[in-house]
């Protein structure tokens, strides 16, 4: 059953009066539900967009100073002080960017150092000079890669004699991500944590029903691009719904947001963009 054009229309009318910020993405919100095939599907849509973080820029600012606030009233003291992006070897990452914003509010503490990868800190001088670090980054998924990081930094400077002291600061993450880091016994801030978009507001039969209905929107989807599986669900079935504005996008997001292709192998009208899979 195609849903009607006329009730896609009053839909969008209704979602961009009360949410403005997402009228630029009427076309790809358009094509999302005209790939519904039941009103089940149809109302996931809906759903969805009303979860949905689209961050804008100055939203984004606002963030980060108040990531800034934790900071300086939770980690900082008289002691030295890495604050570290979780970026990995040479490719840019949004950790960095994030890195260099922060990094204007710390001019006059001459006890931080920053650096902007994991493996720029690693080494022996810089882990013994300074044993306190932050790991920072704009968004966590799952957990996994902070957990990782975290198990690289400490392993490594065990093997130099030095009992380092980990913390985490992250600007938006999943719930069931800061769930696995503090039960991984990690001290883990999030400035704003994200319910799932599906399993974070559904139980039971009803949250089977759109987890459903989900993954069968998905296979209108390439299962598939250059050897990448989809993610079905996100990147570690996430179920995430946040991006910011003209960056890119996490893979833990629902890829009907952002996969690239369509199940015949034609480009998508996606409401957000994702640089590499």
């Amino acid at each position: 059953m195609d849903i009607q054009q006329d009730e896609i229309a009053n839909w969008l009318w209704d979602l961009f009066l009360r949410r403005d910020a997402l009228t630029e993405y009427e076309e790809p919100m358009t094509a999302l539900a005209k790939a519904c095939r039941t009103q089940e599907e149809f109302q996931l849509i809906k759903h969805s967009m009303e979860q949905l973080i689209a961050l804008s820029e100055a939203q984004l600012v606002r963030q980060i100073l108040s990531a800034v606030v934790f900071i300086r009233e939770n980690i900082l003291d008289e002691r030295p002080l890495a604050i570290v992006a979780t970026a990995w070897g040479e490719h840019p990452d949004s950790s960095q960017a994030l890195l260099q914003k922060i990094k204007v509010h710390f001019w006059r503490n001459r006890n931080i150092r920053f650096f902007n990868s994991v493996n720029a800190y690693e080494k022996k001088k810089h882990q013994q000079e300074f044993p306190r670090f932050l790991l920072i980054d704009e968004f966590c998924g799952t957990g996994n890669t902070i957990a990782n990081r975290l198990d690289h930094i400490i392993k490594n400077a065990k093997q130099f004699g030095i009992e380092p002291e980990p913390h985490v600061c992250i600007l938006f993450g999943m719930e069931r991500a800061k769930e696995f880091l503090l039960e991984s016994g990690y001290d883990v801030h999030f400035c704003t944590t994200l319910k799932a978009g599906i399993s974070g507001h559904f139980s039971g039969e009803e949250r089977q029903r759109k987890l459903s209905a989900m993954k069968r929107l998905e296979t209108g989807l390439s299962p598939e691009i250059n050897g990448t599986q989809l993610p079905s669900l996100g990147y570690g079935k996430a179920e995430a719904l946040f991006f910011v504005k003209n960056e890119n996008a996490p893979n833990s997001n629902f890829p009907i947001l952002w996969w690239p292709l369509d199940v015949d192998g034609n480009d998508r009208i996606t409401i957000t963009q994702r640089a590499e899979l």
